[in-house]
């Protein structure tokens, strides 16, 4: 169980990391999401399915230092940008 989270360094154009993620939440400070990826600016990308029991509505949240978008079967349910 969990999403797919490819991360990329925006410094290192080809270096990269894919990994199974079971909880997309973390935060890294200064520091780099993975060994291979040094610290600096990077973007990710989870792909997957999230199965949901309740048929009511769902929040999203980020708290974020740099930009966020959360898109689901093609429409954007969360766009955002925090400090850098």
């Amino acid at each position: 169980p969990g999403l797919i989270a490819e991360f990329r360094s925006l410094v290192e154009k080809d270096a990269s990391v894919t990994r199974i993620e079971a909880k997309p939440a973390f935060y890294l400070g200064r520091s780099s999401p993975h060994p291979r990826i040094a610290p600096g600016p990077f973007e990710v990308t989870y792909t997957g399915v999230i199965a949901m029991k309740d048929s009511g509505a769902i929040a999203f949240s980020a708290f974020v230092g740099g930009e966020v978008t959360i898109t689901i079967d093609g429409a954007v349910v969360l766009e955002g940008k925090g400090l850098t």
